[in-house]
């Protein structure tokens, strides 16, 4: 099993197509069938999307002056290029935690944009006392009251802090 989920093209040549002799456009041709997943600034895109991105890429370029590799700016699955390209058999689950979604995500982001709200019009002076207001309203749901400031806090922070 690899060790990253998403590489650049570049690494998942230098690290593992090389050592199974494939070219990058080997990559290119299994990601353009849909085969390996993409992402973009940490949002994964489907087959079809990623297909019509690498047609618009090479639209106005003549077939003679092609250059079936992907762009730097993408992330290849790693799990996919093992498993297309190089003939590892590996499970066809995900690792990992999955990412929350739906109305869990959702709830999560308009705590952070009223915490946010909140510092910003001087009614807080900290995320934990923003937090402490939003508890008090009712306005952030769980178990405990510290529970709730860490949801509070751990929401604030996956959008607002790059630290």
């Amino acid at each position: 099993m690899s060790t990253f989920v998403w590489a650049t093209p570049r690494k998942a040549f230098e690290y593992y197509l090389d050592r199974a002799q494939r070219t990058p456009a080997d990559l290119w041709q299994a990601t353009h069938a849909g085969h390996i997943r993409v992402s973009i600034m940490d949002v994964e895109f489907s087959g079809e999307q990623v297909r019509a991105l690498l047609n618009l890429l090479h639209k106005d370029v003549p077939e003679s002056e092609r250059k079936y590799e992907l762009p730097t700016w993408m992330g290849v699955s790693v799990d996919d290029v093992e498993r297309t390209l190089c003939g590892a058999s590996l499970p066809e689950r995900r690792r990992g935690r999955p990412r929350k979604s739906g109305p869990q995500a959702n709830a999560d982001y308009r705590i952070a944009v009223e915490v946010s709200k909140l510092i910003g019009s001087g009614q807080a002076k900290s995320v934990a006392e923003a937090a402490g207001i939003l508890i008090d309203t009712g306005r952030v749901s769980g178990w405990s009251h510290e529970s709730n400031l860490k949801r509070v806090q751990r929401a604030y922070a996956s959008l607002f802090r790059h630290d």
